[in-house]
């Protein structure tokens, strides 16, 4: 159990070392864009940081869980989906709004609906599985 803790951590810290790094890599800043100033940069630094460490989080409950997923109804599989997908989404969907064109409000549609309304679809399915649990236990 130990040796499988370890591993999580390790693979939590390496997902989000490996996501943070390569953000600029994947997503470059697009030439002529607008900078942050000074006073902002750590601000975007940070939430950027922990976008990563969600990721790496996400990616790690994916991978403890996998094995107790065998067999399980497609209900658990969507809320077992859709809770990583809270954690996971957040450092491609920032990104992609970094690098957008502004003013092209079809790509920013595109983002918003890939990812707002799919995480609203997740925050549903995760709230009625708690829902339904907690009201299993009340009666």
């Amino acid at each position: 159990m130990a040796q499988n803790k370890t591993f999580l951590i390790g693979l939590t810290i390496t997902a989000a070392v490996v996501t943070f790094l390569l953000s600029r890599v994947i997503w470059p800043g697009a030439v002529g864009a607008m900078q942050p100033s000074g006073a902002q940069l750590p601000f975007l630094i940070g939430v950027s940081a922990i976008e990563s460490i969600g990721f790496g989080i996400g990616l790690s409950f994916l991978v403890s869980l996998w094995k107790f997923m065998k067999g399980r109804n497609p209900w658990d599989w969507l809320t077992y989906l859709s809770a990583a997908w809270l954690l996971i989404s957040w450092w491609p969907h920032d990104n992609l709004h970094r690098v957008m064109q502004m003013g092209d409000f079809w790509q920013l549609i595109r983002i918003e609906w890939g990812f707002h309304f799919t995480l609203i679809v997740a925050g549903v399915i995760v709230a009625s599985t708690v829902w339904k649990q907690f009201a299993v236990q009340r009666q």
